[in-house]
């Protein structure tokens, strides 16, 4: 893709942060930012204010989050990732 200018204007990842307590806008923009200088695809980063606004995102996306305990014993949002493609 990375070879193909015409596929490249073509393509959009987004990316939906499951962790809205330490994945601020401000940080998932760093990331996105750092990311985007290695790649001419362009590249959308999402994150919701808080889990309660999160969760309908989630459900409708058929995307499971679970909490586990950190060895700390703080509870720690684990998500398993998932890859969507739609076509144009």
């Amino acid at each position: 893709m990375l070879h193909d200018a015409a596929l490249t204007q073509r393509v959009r990842f987004v990316s939906i942060s499951l962790d809205p307590t330490n994945d601020t806008p401000q940080a998932i923009g760093r990331y996105r930012d750092l990311v985007s200088r290695e790649s001419a695809v362009e590249w959308d980063v999402l994150t919701a204010r808080s889990v309660l606004g999160l969760l309908p995102v989630l459900d409708d996306f058929g995307q499971d989050v679970s909490v586990e305990q950190a060895s700390d014993g703080t509870p720690r949002r684990t998500g398993h990732h998932m890859l969507k493609n739609f076509p144009d």
